[in-house]
């Protein structure tokens, strides 16, 4: 009681070297990246965060001017039943690379306030993915999401895409935000 674990700086050192990491009903966080570990997570390889009723997004800077460098070595990010989360990087964070570089498979399930898994301006750094599994997130539209449409080139490339599973997804609306002729919206180009 009255112990808050995540605002420790030994805790967060202990973040810096983690290899697996397990985050399950863990609390009173709700940006992820800048909370628990401003380095980073450079050692991170799995990810797993479980019935979190705090967390709005990863990785959401306030103030930050530079490009931020996270999660270089990431693998595996599964996300499970997060209430609030609403998105994994958001619109305002710019990211350098390798951020994300070596990302084969995230799998979402039961976050039931997110609106898409990747903004566009981080396809550029998911160069390694394989697998993207989500299901029964209420409010999903699309996995890729751009705000300004109109400023899009060029089609979407996840090089190493093998597998997509998109199960009870009731406002799904397509993969990604590319309108091809007028208004007409199709799953894959």
């Amino acid at each position: 009681n009255d112990f808050d674990i995540h605002s420790q700086n030994e805790i967060k050192m202990l973040f810096e070297r983690v290899e697996k990491l397990l985050l399950e009903k863990f609390n009173g966080v709700q940006d992820l990246f800048y909370e628990l570990n401003l380095k980073g997570f450079p050692c991170l390889k799995h990810l797993f965060i479980v019935s979190n009723s705090d967390i709005c997004s990863l990785i959401n800077p306030i103030d930050r001017k530079h490009p931020e460098m996270a999660f270089p070595k990431l693998e595996l990010l599964d996300l499970y039943k997060l209430k609030k989360l609403e998105e994994i990087c958001s619109f305002s964070c710019e990211l350098s690379k390798p951020s994300f570089g070596k990302l084969k498979i995230i799998k979402i399930k039961l976050c039931s306030a997110l609106k898409n898994v990747f903004r566009i301006s981080l396809v550029r750094f998911l160069t390694s993915l394989e697998t993207i599994q989500v299901s029964e997130c209420s409010s999903l539209k699309d996995i890729v999401h751009e705000e300004d449409t109109t400023s899009q080139s060029g089609s979407l490339v996840f090089p190493e895409l093998r597998h997509l599973s998109l199960r009870s997804l009731v406002e799904f609306v397509g993969f990604d935000p590319i309108l091809l002729e007028e208004d007409t919206r199709i799953l894959f180009h």
